[in-house]
């Protein structure tokens, strides 16, 4: 049969158009998870048509192949799997190979979201609105760009107004929450961290401090903010610290063998000591000794109280003394 890149086309369009009649849905809360995994999938079918149609012959690319002898002293592409596409990181390769521009960071944040919404938020509780708006941006730039057409005249009025009223009013609502914490004192090194704060109950952006007027969250370690999106009330610290390891890379205790790149800081007790920067975002404390005065090794915040010695070099001195 021959390959149709109009048929990938009109599934991606679908797929996308069906997460967002999902979103519609409100009253059945599974429909939010199968929003979320709909308008994802639809983008990766849109993202394998462009590359499909980005030379002669670009069919071929979707497929997941590797070379294998032909039998006669040269090899020929296999599929790995029976008709198996390209995951995300083959269209990644793709895109670089071929000079196809999309903004990856996004996109990896998409996934996160979408993986958070099946395993950690509770059904029923998620807020898919700022999912939609991200998806918006990442549609939008591509449409246009990429395959050089309007995203309305490619997903249709009904879809893209849908989409776009979401987006207006996620600007609107993180406008309101930016300007409200304008008025909350927030050590200066973290107020870049309050933009990337989620409600841990549905994972929304919109959190509005929960006291009105001026405020200190130096002064206050209790203070509290409320999410806009299904009125949980938070501890603001603990989604600050949260939100601070996420900017530099995130970690989880499965990663048992990598080391956090952010920590408790031994002055403060706070989980906001950036370990490549050798300083904490909250109170400003950086190391005293920064290498072993025997063998130069880089000195751990556990090995501060050794007086510039590493571990292993402070027992050999401790057991000469």
């Amino acid at each position: 049969m021959t390959f149709d890149p109009n048929l990938l086309l009109q599934n991606a369009v679908a797929t996308i158009q069906i997460g967002v009649d999902d979103f519609g849905m409100t009253e059945d809360s599974r429909r939010v998870l199968s929003a979320a995994r709909s308008l994802y999938a639809g983008i990766l079918l849109l993202f394998k048509y462009r590359i499909a149609t980005c030379v002669d012959g670009g069919e071929k690319l979707i497929f997941d192949v590797e070379p294998a002898p032909d039998g006669s002293g040269g090899f020929d592409w296999h599929l790995t799997k029976k008709n198996k596409t390209i995951d995300v990181h083959g269209i990644q390769r793709r895109f670089s190979q071929f000079d196809i521009k999309v903004d990856w960071k996004m996109l990896e944040r998409l996934q996160r979201e979408r993986n958070n919404f099946e395993h950690l938020h509770p059904v029923g509780t998620v807020d898919i609105k700022p999912y939609i708006a991200d998806v918006f941006t990442v549609l939008r730039q591509f449409i246009t760009d990429e395959l050089g057409t309007a995203p309305v005249t490619l997903l249709g009025e009904a879809c893209w107004n849908a989409m776009l009223n979401v987006h207006t009013y996620l600007e609107a609502e993180l406008k309101r929450c930016e300007t409200a914490w304008e008025c909350v004192d927030t050590p200066e090194n973290l107020c870049n961290c309050i933009p990337l704060m989620r409600c841990p109950n549905c994972g929304s952006p919109l959190l509005l401090p929960a006291e009105e007027g001026p405020a200190s969250i130096e002064e206050d370690e209790g203070h509290e903010c409320v999410c806009v999106g299904c009125g949980t009330t938070s501890g603001t610290v603990a989604l600050l610290e949260e939100a601070l390891l996420d900017l530099h890379g995130g970690w989880s205790h499965d990663e048992y063998y990598l080391d956090p790149p952010v920590t408790t800081c031994p002055e403060c007790d706070h989980g906001t000591y950036v370990v490549g920067d050798d300083e904490c975002c909250w109170c400003g404390y950086t190391r005293s000794y920064k290498t072993c005065a025997i063998c130069e090794e880089s000195l751990s915040l556990d090995e501060q109280e050794f007086g510039g010695l590493c571990g292993y070099h402070y027992n050999v001195m401790s057991k000469d003394g």
